[in-house]
């Protein structure tokens, strides 16, 4: 999970661990910071989830 900058400023990466831990934590951040989620695959990837 990433908070994303600005142009000219940095991402900040908040956590890694798996997507359903990682979205409830940045779902209640976001909710906290009154941040918008946004869902973004890194360069050269796609997003996937699978469900079994």
């Amino acid at each position: 999970m990433q908070l994303v900058g600005r142009p000219g400023t940095p991402n900040i990466e908040v956590m890694i661990d798996d997507i359903d831990t990682a979205r409830a934590f940045a779902e209640e951040l976001g909710a906290t910071l009154n941040l918008e989620l946004q869902s973004v695959a890194v360069p050269g990837q796609t997003i996937r989830r699978y469900t079994v």
